[in-house]
């Protein structure tokens, strides 16, 4: 019996042949999609699940509050957090503290850029899973002057030596020992260090305010090893009184509020954005909107299997009839239907691996992953066998119970009809993927939308033709001298028309604050915490800045003490005009300071961020970027020469540039590649949306050729016949269109809500979209209407 149902199901197939290649695409299409966001999803969530203690291992996240407005949103706090809780909380068995940096590191004479670096406490290796490949793990970082390395940085810098012992120097400034190898921290984990080196030798040389006032620097990353039993709820309501018993009374002083909040080391890649992140992480948003969109095309294409072998009913009708007349069980011809979709769906399910593995490398280069497909992974195996059997049950069984129901006196008679039940199921069916793919084509285009809008604002300041190039970093002797004669040799150069030193680009986060900050005649109630950045005389002229008041600096001005505000700075001081503030003295950095000009506010990190107020402190030598303005006619020209001048004023170290506006548009990325990810999706959703247009079309007209044949005896035009068969359609994207535009129009509001400056959402937003899918929609289904009306009505006649 199972022979011959699989041979009938065979036969059944190959006999319809374009019916079968539609079906398998449409079905391999949607599998594959499903898989591959699966494979991302599964990725994404697989980030420091590795670690042995990573249910116990929990990170302080600190937020301060100046006169009640929230001043700083950060992944870092205070220095003094970690040893105070852990001296005060029993439930707390250890900490770990980092202090991430980005030095140069010199070797032997040479010079590298680590922007993969931090200061460890000791327990770094024994809470934390990574390998380590020499040394011991409570000790390579427990003594001052020593340091790990990764594998790649020990390739990197020593070749073929052994790494143990080698002394590098840290900016020129002091030296330390490598006592200890660690493997290369994996693609999934928040953390990608290459160098460590030890926490006591932060203590050692450490940084203004760090050892004097521990509860007021920020800039730590202190993570938390809680008892197997401990509540982190309950711990971290114990939080607020603690920070009080500590630092309340500086806080009360200034009208200043800190807290914290404690963050699952396993939810850090998915729900953590805050400022100084150790890189760019994921987002839970995008993976939940990725995991509507992978079940919404795999629904989509069993719904369009099913509009196909509805479609073919009527040519199974008959041979539904005889099985019925020769003795066939509905149960039967229940199962020879499913095992057609089983069938079918096998097939699909082994296209769609072959899919997935042809666009993994386009995925992993688009999303900047490493997804892999491994054929040897029990759960891809799971997987599948789930999408293989819930599918062809899912997209089986309608068919099968609609077509085992036919009656065989009514088929055999020629007087079989179709319910109306059946009819509006199968545009239930249509509906949806139209609802979906109006969602996403909208979603799609309001993204965009949003980022070329983000593009085009006034940023206040001119990042074209602006190259940034990085300071070497070696701070002996001669840093001084060596620094101030790379500003003026490059002016010799042909291109260069300005250049300025400072500590933190346009596009970074500002790293450096300065708390405590007021005006000599207000009390400290009036304390506010700045952002804060160290800046020459060039600073407004390289920018482009509008100096709203007061005077620019000189070479004569006194470092540290002659200031530049930006306008949200003057408010917060409590002036009201620009120059009110000019020759008006403050309290910043614990000592006495003169406000001598007023900029423009600008957008210093991405628009999608509110202006906070910041400081400019005249510090010539505080820099670490030089910011140069050149013409952009010469631009290659011009990095050669700056480069040669580099290496010639700096020898051995590294050179490091890029064009600020490519750094800047960086910011953009994960949105871009959001945006991209739903195009490319969307692009596929309207191809499996448009398949089943095909199979209900051909249905369609297929059930309505007598009815097509005497319309045409009767007078109709073709026109007439195309427009009466296109009807039906247009009635169901208007239905759709009704549905899916308040549900995209919600989902953007929310996702918009993550920008300071925003596009306005309007109604071309979803009529483009929509007017688009129409198009697509009347091309796909305009073969089987055309044909219908151009057939000669005797064809569908003579038989009756």
């Amino acid at each position: 019996m199972f022979r011959n149902n699989f041979r009938v199901a065979f036969r059944s197939l190959l006999k319809n042949k374009v019916y079968s290649l539609i079906n398998i695409a449409g079905l391999s299409i949607g599998m594959a999609v499903f898989v591959l966001i699966l494979l991302y999803i599964q990725h994404e969530r697989t980030f420091d699940q590795f670690h042995t203690h990573k249910d116990r291992i929990y990170r302080i996240q600190q937020d301060r509050f100046n006169r009640g407005e929230r001043t700083l949103h950060s992944v870092t706090g205070c220095y003094a957090a970690g040893p105070a809780i852990k001296a005060s909380f029993p439930e707390v068995v250890d900490y770990v503290a980092l202090h991430k940096v980005e030095p140069i590191i010199a070797y032997k004479g040479e010079g590298f850029k680590e922007e993969n670096t931090c200061f460890a406490t000791d327990k770094f290796f024994k809470y934390f899973s990574f390998r380590l490949l020499k040394g011991v793990d409570t000790l390579v970082l427990k003594e001052p002057h020593t340091a790990v390395v990764s594998r790649s940085f020990a390739n990197r810098v020593f070749k073929n030596e052994d790494p143990i012992g080698k002394t590098l120097s840290f900016r020129g400034t002091y030296d330390f020992d490598v006592t200890g190898v660690f493997e290369d921290m994996p693609e999934n984990s928040h953390m990608k260090f290459d160098l460590m080196i030890s926490y006591p030798t932060l203590e050692k040389h450490p940084y203004k305010g760090v050892l004097d006032l521990p509860w007021q620097y920020d800039g730590i990353m202190t993570y938390l090893v809680l008892r197997d039993d401990a509540n982190a709820a309950e711990l971290e309501a114990k939080f607020p009184d603690f920070i009080m018993a500590n630092t309340g009374t500086w806080l009360e002083e200034t009208d200043q509020k800190m807290t914290w909040q404690l963050q699952p080391l396993t939810s850090i890649h998915l729900y953590s954005d805050f400022d100084h992140e150790l890189g760019q992480n994921g987002d839970y948003h995008n993976i939940e909107y990725l995991t509507v969109v992978a079940i919404f095309i795999l629904v989509i294409a069993w719904f369009n299997y099913i509009s196909l072998a509805t479609a073919k009913s009527l040519e199974r009708a008959k041979e539904v009839g005889i099985r019925k007349v020769l003795g066939s069980y509905r149960i039967q011809l229940v199962g020879q239907f499913l095992l057609e979709s089983i069938f079918l769906n096998l097939a699909a399910g082994v296209l769609a691996c072959f899919i997935v593995y042809a666009m993994l490398p386009t995925f992993n280069n688009l999303m900047s992953t490493h997804v892999t497909l491994s054929l040897l992974r029990p759960e891809f195996w799971w997987i599948m066998a789930g999408i293989l059997f819930g599918g062809s049950l899912a997209s089986g069984m309608y068919p099968a119970f609609f077509l085992s129901t036919f009656k065989p006196s009514l088929i055999l008679n020629g007087n079989f009809t179709t319910s109306s039940t059946g009819r509006w199921v199968r545009r239930g069916m249509v509906m949806i993927p139209f609802i979906t793919a109006i969602i996403l084509v909208s979603c799609l285009y309001i993204i965009f939308s949003q980022i070329s809008f983000l593009r085009k604002q006034r940023l206040g300041f001119d990042v074209t033709q602006r190259l940034v190039i990085r300071d070497s970093e070696i701070y002996d002797s001669l840093a001084d001298q060596r620094i101030a004669t790379y500003k003026n040799e490059m002016m010799r150069i042909p291109g260069v028309k300005a250049n300025t030193f400072l500590n933190v680009v346009p596009g970074d986060h500002i790293l450096y604050s300065a708390n405590g900050v007021r005006r000599i005649k207000d009390d400290d109630t009036k304390s506010y915490q700045y952002q804060r950045l160290w800046v020459d005389e060039n600073f407004v002229d390289v920018l482009d800045l509008r100096l709203l008041a007061g005077r620019n600096f000189t070479q004569k001005s006194i470092p540290r003490k002659t200031l530049f505000v930006n306008e949200k700075a003057l408010s917060t001081l409590g002036f009201e005009k620009p120059e009110d503030a000019i020759d008006e003295k403050i309290l910043f950095m614990d000592d006495t300071a003169t406000i001598i000009g007023v900029v423009n506010d600008f957008h210093h990190e991405s628009p999608r961020d509110p202006i906070l107020p910041v400081i400019y402190a005249y510090r010539p030598e505080g820099g670490l970027f030089y910011l140069i303005k050149i013409e952009t006619a010469q631009a290659q020209p011009v990095v050669q020469k700056l480069e040669a001048l580099f290496k010639q004023v700096f020898p051995g170290q590294p050179f490091s540039y890029y064009f600020l506006d490519e750094k800047y548009n960086r910011q953009y990325k994960r949105d871009i590649q959001f945006g991209e990810l739903i195009g490319f999706f969307s692009t596929l959703l309207v191809l499996v949306t448009a398949l089943g247009l095909f199979g209900l079309s051909a249905y369609m007209a297929s059930v309505r050729t007598r009815e097509i044949g005497i319309r045409k005896v009767l007078g109709a035009t073709e026109k007439g016949i195309v427009l009466l068969l296109c009807r039906e359609y247009l009635i169901l994207i208007f239905l759709a269109t009704c549905i899916a535009v308040p549900t995209a129009w919600y989902a953007m509001d929310n996702w918009l809500n993550n920008f300071a400056v925003k596009v306005e959402i309007n109604i071309w937003m979803f009529a483009l979209p929509t007017l688009l899918l129409l198009l697509i929609t009347l091309l796909t289904i305009s073969f089987q209407t055309l044909r219908a009306a151009l057939s000669n009505p005797v064809d569908a006649l003579r038989h009756e």
